[in-house]
């Protein structure tokens, strides 16, 4: 008899607790497909331009070259850990964080 009343209690007792869910951040591995890179022309190519032709060839390669980096600067951004919330200020008789603003 003793037993089955043990028995009973702690059937008892694990009713009453209830599962707690924990969270738990895992790491994700990022994956972009990042943008494809630029052609740019050749030192052959470009010595082989006239002047006029040379600086129209460059400044083409260095706004196209502007243009890849921001893809990739956005690609690795989407990939960054995001700042973690900062908690409101708490307002008290005081004001904000007691500092007497509201009186």
């Amino acid at each position: 008899m003793r037993s089955g009343s043990l028995l009973l209690v702690l059937l008892l007792a694990g009713c009453g607790t209830t599962a707690q869910v924990v969270r738990v951040p895992v790491p994700v591995p990022c994956v972009v497909d990042l943008p494809a890179a630029p052609q740019v022309s050749t030192d052959a190519e470009l010595r082989a331009m006239s002047d006029y032709r040379l600086v129209l060839a460059i400044a083409r390669e260095r706004l196209q070259l502007l243009g890849y980096s921001a893809e990739v600067r956005a690609a690795a951004e989407g990939c960054a850990p995001k700042p973690a919330l900062q908690p409101a200020p708490v307002l008290n008789r005081k004001g904000v964080l007691g500092l007497g603003i509201f009186g």
